[in-house]
């Protein structure tokens, strides 16, 4: 486990491997590394990068420009880009940077922060003038095309991983908060663009079908992941009952007749131009 005790999910190798996943679940839902209209920055910084593949798919592309990306946990790769820069840091800490940066990023960090719109202060007061900030997060929660079945496990899974993260004092579910979050913060320009993601192949699409099909396998990887520590260590369930639940909601993530989905907020912000915002980091 992570720092302190307080990050309940693992950093092994299969929670590696799932944040990877999610990552390529990313770029198929954006086309892209980043929504922010950045141009040749020359700096950037990932909050809570995990495996770091973001970060280093991010210095391959802008490799004149110094990406910086922390975590909690030393689980990324040594041999990296030159420009790229792995620091094992806390993001909520008082953050030691002298120079500014043109985009800070952060995903899926639901569960990991205690005090969301302090983060979009400091963000702020460390972007150049005209720099981006750009956040997504899924819903902590799993919704179903004409409703879900009586006693979902997903439901009572859901309710209860929010229980217990809400228990360690951190945000367990800001995703539909983050936009206001970054108005209040100063920011401008603000945009926020909202996805569904299918959790298993029930669409007809193809695309979508593909899609879900990723989804459910990260889904399935998540289920222990999530689930174990926050049932049994946080909320003291015994590991029989806490192992039945978990079984059960696998069990209707696969379930192709539970036309489940995910909401996943992605959201950015721009710190005002020099003229009307004139920080101590400014230049």
């Amino acid at each position: 486990m992570n720092l302190k005790g307080e990050y309940i999910l693992p950093n092994d190798e299969i929670e590696q491997e799932r944040l990877d996943l999610m990552h390529h679940i990313w770029r198929i839902v954006t086309g892209t590394l980043h929504l922010a209209p950045i141009e040749n920055p020359e700096r950037i910084l990932d909050l809570g990068t995990g495996t770091g593949i973001w970060a280093i798919d991010m210095a391959d592309q802008y490799p004149d420009a110094q990406i910086i990306a922390n975590d909690l946990s030393p689980i990324q790769p040594k041999n990296v880009p030159p420009n790229l820069t792995f620091e094992i840091d806390d993001c909520e800490s008082l953050w030691p940077y002298s120079r500014p940066f043109d985009l800070i990023h952060a995903r899926t960090l639901a569960g990991a922060i205690r005090d969301w719109p302090a983060l979009y202060a400091q963000a702020f007061e460390h972007l150049k003038p005209g720099g981006w900030m750009e956040v997504s997060d899924f819903r902590q929660k799993t919704y179903c095309v004409g409703g879900h079945k009586p006693g979902a496990a997903c439901v009572q899974l859901a309710h209860l991983w929010n229980k217990a993260v809400t228990s360690l004092g951190k945000h367990s579910n800001p995703a539909a908060l983050h936009k206001q979050w970054m108005i209040d913060a100063g920011f401008i320009n603000v945009q926020e663009k909202i996805v569904h993601l299918p959790q298993n192949p029930w669409p007809a699409d193809k695309r979508e079908k593909e899609l879900g099909a990723y989804v459910m396998y990260f889904i399935l990887e998540s289920i222990p992941s999530y689930g174990t520590a926050a049932l049994t260590r946080i909320l003291g369930m015994q590991r029989v009952e806490a192992e039945a639940l978990l079984a059960s909601a696998r069990r209707d993530v696969q379930d192709t007749s539970n036309k489940f989905y995910s909401i996943v907020h992605f959201v950015i912000g721009q710190k005002p131009p020099a003229s009307t915002s004139d920080g101590p980091l400014a230049s």
